[in-house]
């Protein structure tokens, strides 16, 4: 029987980030919850960096069930945890976190939740493909692993600090082989920098937006990428999924490429959490529908 009220024995999950207003997982959860009649809420909580220590703390101080991580505590939530499975030990960054009895472990469902939907939505097998990513963060990590364990032969990881490219393409061949390529962000008068980006663009059969650029209300709309070598055969992803069409996916689709959003990827990462979470089978069916409605 669904609960009728919130009380002491209601158990809560949580989203963490900075900001978390434009989340659609309070929804997404809470619908799954309603539908199995589980005493269960999830809520959305803006955590500054500063706090996150303190935010985990209060996990295990009030018994929270678990906590979902977003930008930018993906990787820095790591240090706080008591243990990791492979998923986030792979990819070095978190999105979900259960806590047992005090014990909080981390887990990666972006990675698994992200692949699932390139099959679902995209009809791609990534077996012997060259895939792109924009963006080198807590995000960008989780997909890049787990592309390369799904088969890519090439990955490109484009990134506006370098640094943080290189260390996740150090980390990505260590633990998997594959070929993995740091491109340049473009600067003016480097007509060798642009030259490399354009040629793995071009031959890219994926490529990922990783990062919060075309987010509503955000300021930044369009990563600088070599848009006019777009093929047909192209495939764009975007991580952000508010608004349903974004500047980047629509610059893939004059040129006759399939782009979709990241509302795939927050459905399926978000099940594969919910069961961590509650032991039970995620009604993705009612998830979906919750997310569709937000979205509408």
């Amino acid at each position: 029987m669904t609960c009728q009220y919130i009380g002491p024995q209601t158990k809560v999950c949580a989203l963490f980030g900075h900001p978390v207003k434009h989340s659609f997982s309070p929804p997404m959860h809470n619908a799954a919850f309603k539908h199995l009649g589980l005493n269960f809420i999830y809520a959305a909580f803006d955590i500054a960096p500063k706090n996150l220590e303190a935010a985990l703390d209060a996990v295990r101080i009030l018994d929270l069930a678990g906590v979902n991580l977003t930008i930018p505590h993906k990787e820095n939530v790591v240090k706080y945890l008591d243990s990791l499975h492979r998923s986030a030990e792979l990819s070095g960054a978190v999105n979900t976190v259960t806590n047992n009895k005090g014990l909080l472990t981390g887990y990666n469902t972006d990675g698994p939740g992200f692949i699932h939907s390139l099959w679902q939505d995209c009809s791609m097998d990534t077996t012997g493909k060259v895939a792109m990513l924009v963006g080198a963060g807590g995000a960008a990590r989780a997909v890049g692993m787990e592309l390369a364990l799904s088969g890519v032969s090439e990955l490109g990881i484009f990134n506006r600090r370098a640094q943080r490219a290189i260390s996740l393409a150090k980390s990505i061949e260590q633990s998997t082989g594959v070929k993995t390529t740091v491109l340049p962000w473009p600067k003016e008068k480097h007509p060798a920098e642009e030259k490399e980006l354009s040629r793995f663009f071009k031959h890219a059969n994926l490529v990922v937006n990783c990062t919060p650029m075309g987010m509503k209300d955000s300021s930044s709309h369009l990563p600088p990428l070599p848009y006019h070598l777009t093929a047909p055969g192209q495939v764009a992803y975007d991580l952000v999924y508010n608004p349903r069409q974004t500047r980047f996916m629509e610059k893939f689709k004059q040129a006759g490429s399939v782009a979709v959003n990241g509302q795939g990827m927050l459905l399926y990462q978000g099940a594969l959490a919910f069961e961590l979470w509650t032991g039970e089978n995620a009604p993705v069916d009612v998830m979906s529908k919750a997310l569709h409605k937000c979205l509408e």
